[in-house]
């Protein structure tokens, strides 16, 4: 009997006699540290693809009716497409995989910010429902914008040729929900060696709510995009029918 309770004691502490706790001077190693550490480049390009997420800059325009000259009475708006700019703040990202990377739905969260650079020194302004102009003979404008900027929220059909970012052909299309959060217009004009500065902070009759078609095309990090308004720029019947498009690359992945 003693036999035996001294073989089922000798099992029981085994595995604690063999094993070996750290001392002071032994290096105890964190593996799970170490490949968090480790993140490094390389594992950033072979990263989930991304579509959406990133900081876009690029060139917009309103289309009147297919082209970029506004009709007669509203010369006012022609634009200075070498300063017209636009900004989108593409906060993040989330997907619904259905062909894994290679096909998935897309959506997300950010800003965008237009900038309007107006060529005429005409002031806007909102009698009743309309848009109207008029014209400082006085001051002659550096700067005359027309700006805008909203919450975006993009619903997207994407495409991978691999499942890896870095070595992936991308495409995405669908459509960029958003909602106007401000609107303003700036003008800047010299008077003798003082700099003035004039601002309206208004709706200026924009329509608030917008949805716009979209393309994006890349390889790897890199993305070009096209946006094309789907609803009128305009409160209806405030001024005549535009529609927003932007042509622009993302400059900034993550």
């Amino acid at each position: 009997m003693k036999n035996i309770v001294f073989l089922i004691a000798a099992l029981l502490i085994a595995p604690f006699a063999f094993s070996q706790n750290p001392t002071a001077g032994d290096k105890v190693e964190d593996t799970n540290l170490k490949k968090d550490l480790d993140y490094d480049f390389d594992d950033w390009q072979q990263r989930k693809n991304k579509h959406w997420q990133g900081f876009d800059i690029g060139i917009n325009t309103l289309m009147y009716d297919g082209n970029d000259s506004p009709p007669p009475g509203y010369e006012s708006l022609r634009l200075d497409y070498g300063r017209s700019f636009y900004f989108g703040l593409n906060l993040f990202e989330g997907d619904a995989q259905i062909a894994g990377e290679y096909f998935k739905i897309v959506s997300g969260l950010g800003f965008d910010f237009y900038n309007f650079q107006l060529r005429s020194s005409d002031i806007m302004y909102q009698q009743n429902d309309s848009l109207m102009f008029y014209t400082d003979s006085v001051h002659s404008f550096k700067n005359n914008n027309m700006k805008s900027g909203h919450i975006t929220a993009p619903l997207l059909l994407a495409f991978n040729t691999s499942p890896k970012n870095s070595t992936s052909f991308h495409i995405a299309f669908g459509a960029i929900f958003s909602y106007r959060l401000s609107g303003k217009q700036k003008t800047k004009y010299d008077l003798g060696e003082q700099k003035h500065q004039y601002l309206v902070k208004s709706e200026m009759l924009q329509n608030p709510w917008k949805i716009a078609a979209t393309l994006r095309l890349g390889y790897g990090n890199f993305h070009v995009f096209a946006n094309y308004a789907l609803t009128d720029f305009w409160v209806a019947g405030a001024a005549p029918s535009a529609r927003s498009m932007v042509i622009g690359l993302k400059v900034i992945p993550w």
